[in-house]
């Protein structure tokens, strides 16, 4: 995937959001549903995504099914964690959390379509920031297996990755410290 259209989309759905999503979404009180508006995607469920197989889902159907109206059924609980220990991705149904303990982030999310891709549209926080910004992760499955992801804010900037994750063996509270 070239990085310059999804930056460039990116920046445009920042736009979009600060228009759109004024008084309304996660930060404010909202129920975090505003993201998948501010990218222009629609839920989906991941079991119809290209890291299907790399899921706990009852049976992965082809991504060309999944646009298909029906179940938006996501995956058993799993979790991923890089080879540190310091990023952990959870994915609960069509959710996302991600946690990165070194770069003292959090980004909450939900699966869904967008022109420019899938990927999990939510907002990420940051401790050092106050606030809440919208972000997209990004996740392909990894050569040799696993997942590699991408987080990137609303303006195309890259908060955190490529990173390569794989299934945790056993379930990670909290990432490991820097």
């Amino acid at each position: 995937m070239n990085p310059q259209p999804w930056k460039a989309w990116l920046a445009g759905a920042s736009i979009a959001a600060a228009l759109s999503l004024a008084g309304c979404g996660p930060g404010v009180g909202g129920t975090g549903t505003g993201a998948l508006g501010a990218f222009g995607a629609t839920a989906a469920s991941v079991c119809g995504s290209a890291f299907a197989l790399e899921l706990g889902c009852a049976q992965a159907p082809a991504p060309a099914a999944s646009s298909a109206v029906g179940s938006l059924a996501g995956t058993a609980p799993v979790q991923f964690v890089d080879a540190s220990g310091r990023v952990t991705l959870d994915l609960d149904g069509n959710a996302a959390t991600l946690l990165s303990s070194c770069l003292k982030l959090r980004f909450d999310g939900e699966f869904g379509r967008a022109a420019a891709g899938d990927a999990f549209f939510g907002t990420v926080h940051v401790d050092a920031s106050s606030a809440d910004t919208l972000a997209a992760l990004t996740v392909a499955p990894a050569p040799g297996g696993g997942l590699t992801i991408e987080l990137n804010g609303a303006d195309g900037s890259t908060e955190l990755g490529p990173v390569v994750l794989h299934s945790a063996i056993a379930p990670v509270s909290a990432p490991g410290s820097c």
